[in-house]
């Protein structure tokens, strides 16, 4: 603003074009970092140039609006079948602990161990396990899954897949 000498600025949660919290001075710089705001909640604001005549709200005055998004999936871990099992059937289920904030999940198979989904997300809707069947024998599977938002994805145990291996083919009878 052409005759400024610093600026000011106000956010809160009132959408009344007012100030009801405090304004902020922060000297004649164009931007203001925030910290510290609430998820999921809608703040009004507004900046001001101010010099020794008097304050101009920007915009003739007219507030703007922004909400912060949601938190994303809480923590969680897999439960079974645990980390490292061996001589598992070729039809089991795979099953996991909770997330907060989690809308639904999600999890992948496959067959490379090397911490990314190379197959597929599979969708699960909001149940805590999945079943499995048509496993081959004597084969090592990776597995992870994750809680899914509107906001992103959390992977269970903070991105660690797991692995187990299925039983070999029982031998030939007489």
């Amino acid at each position: 603003s052409s005759d400024a000498t610093s600026y000011e600025y106000c956010i809160d949660t009132s959408a009344n074009s007012t100030c009801n919290a405090s304004w902020v001075n922060v000297g004649n710089v164009l931007s203001a970092a925030l910290s510290g705001l609430a998820t999921s909640t809608t703040y009004s604001w507004q900046v001001r140039a101010v010099n020794g005549q008097g304050t101009t709200q920007a915009d003739g005055g007219t507030w703007w609006q922004f909400t912060t998004q949601g938190p994303v999936p809480g923590a969680f871990g897999k439960v079974s079948p645990a980390n490292g099992a061996t001589n598992q059937p070729t039809s089991l289920s795979l099953s996991w602990g909770a997330s907060s904030d989690a809308t639904s999940y999600e999890y992948c198979i496959d067959t490379s161990a090397n911490g990314a989904c190379d197959s597929s997300w599979i969708s699960v809707g909001n149940v805590l396990s999945a079943a499995l069947s048509g496993l081959d024998t004597s084969t090592t599977y990776s597995w992870q899954v994750r809680a899914v938002n509107g906001q992103g994805t959390t992977q269970a145990d903070s991105g660690t897949w797991w692995q187990f291996t299925t039983a070999s083919l029982p031998a030939p009878g007489p």
